[in-house]
């Protein structure tokens, strides 16, 4: 289970330190006399033996973070530490395959045993299980790990870098956004900030290598990010997400990007190549547009479409702008301008509009729907608010069909009076 609302992600800021220290617990596990008492226990679990090794490693481990902090100071390693080693056993545990039971006895073990060598009672309550919240410190360790050989190494490749950027912080996305973590994503963001500031040149010059810039991530309801009055949650069916309202639901299977983007509250996932960047940038778009053109009859498409264009579109504007000037030219082959050609024949007055001023687009859909007669517009309006009912309920099937038979019957009697008349 997730702790999300008051777990704490900050305790990698030392990595650099600890991934070297860790280096020397090979040498002193052997000579660590403090760690005896791993020996006194028999473990319930098969891997009875690499448990032991695991808590022999463990107390080494904390012993020599402990001393290096105390020797050194906060500035070179954080009280932090403590936490950090927490993760890191916990993934010793899961790299061995230690059954779950093994894991609890191990933590019972340290805990009951932490005062013959936790010195200063600094691991007074800091070993326990992390739950669901180490897959989401799996994420920040390996982009912190990458950030300082990035940082510190020369000979690491902008490729390589972003490449394992791309993985994990789209899996960052995923748990933040599909699985609820939120604090996870604040920490995406922080990680962001912090390349941004610390590694500002050697991103220029990737970026000059074809490779995209660091994205940006938007925290609805945060300060300074936009407020939270949006309605993509009522448009997306996925697990504790979805809301019934008037919308047709935009199905992942029919548009896989649209959805995900609406998933990650109109936040890009990132692409580390550019030309990748555009052609996912133009997928969005076109289906987004035929998203649009196959429920112009949906009476609230106007609200979606408007939340779309102000909280996505307008924010990548330039980015569609250059895609759109780089495209317009029938020679060019890459694959976001094959897109880009396809969505202008298929729908080229609607891709037109949104060049040209993206809010028309709207208020086309608006005065579609002003033109209905009220007849239409009654039946619309009906449809849609059985609809919602309906799909809250167990017998929605049958209540849908009802529905529709019989404004279908008032359409036709409607048909035959007007003629009558």
């Amino acid at each position: 289970m997730y702790k999300s609302s008051s777990f704490q992600y900050d305790i990698f800021k030392d990595i650099y330190v600890c991934d070297t220290l860790e280096a020397a617990i090979e040498e002193k596990v052997s000579k660590e006399e403090a760690a005896d008492f791993c020996n006194d226990k028999s473990f319930v679990s098969d891997n009875g033996l690499q448990i032991r090794k695991i808590c022999k490693e463990f107390v080494t481990y904390f012993k020599i973070l402990h001393s290096s902090h105390k020797n050194n100071g906060e500035k070179h390693l954080s009280s932090k530490y403590t936490e950090f080693l927490n993760y890191w056993l916990k993934h010793q545990l899961e790299q061995s395959a230690i059954k779950k039971i093994g894991h609890k006895d191990l933590y019972n073990y340290i805990n009951s045993k932490y005062i013959s060598f936790g010195e200063d009672g600094a691991l007074a309550h800091k070993i326990h299980d992390l739950g669901d919240n180490f897959y989401s410190m799996i994420v920040l360790y390996l982009l912190n790990k990458e950030f300082y050989k990035f940082k510190n190494n020369r000979d690491v490749k902008c490729k390589d870098f972003l490449e394992v950027f791309e993985t994990q912080y789209n899996a960052g996305l995923k748990r933040c956004y599909f699985d609820g973590d939120s604090n996870l994503c604040i920490e995406l963001r922080k990680f962001i900030n912090l390349c941004n500031h610390e590694l500002s040149q050697k991103l220029k010059d990737c970026n000059n290598l074809g490779l995209s810039s660091m994205p940006k991530l938007i925290l609805w309801g945060k300060s300074n990010d936009i407020g939270d009055n949006y309605n993509d949650f009522n448009l997306i069916d996925f697990q504790n997400k979805c809301s019934y309202i008037e919308f047709a639901k935009i199905k992942k299977e029919k548009y896989p990007n649209l959805y995900e983007i609406l998933a990650f509250h109109y936040n890009l996932p990132y692409k580390s190549g550019l030309d990748e960047k555009k052609r996912y940038m133009m997928t969005i778009l076109h289906e987004f547009i035929q998203y649009c053109n196959e429920n112009k009859i949906n009476t609230n498409l106007s609200s979606f479409m408007r939340e779309f264009i102000d909280y996505y579109y307008n924010k990548s504007i330039e980015d569609y702008k250059k895609i759109f000037e780089e495209c317009k030219h029938d020679h060019n082959s890459k694959e976001h301008c094959s897109l880009y050609k396809t969505c202008k024949n298929n729908f080229n007055n609607d891709l037109s509009l949104i060049q040209n001023n993206p809010h028309n687009y709207i208020m086309q859909q608006e005065e579609y729907i002003t033109k209905l007669s009220p007849l239409d517009f009654f039946i619309l309006k009906a449809k849609a608010m059985f609809l919602d009912s309906a799909a809250m309920s167990k017998y929605s099937t049958t209540i849908i069909s009802i529905m529709i038979s019989f404004f279908l019957c008032f359409f036709f009697l409607y048909k035959v009076l007007k003629n009558y008349i």
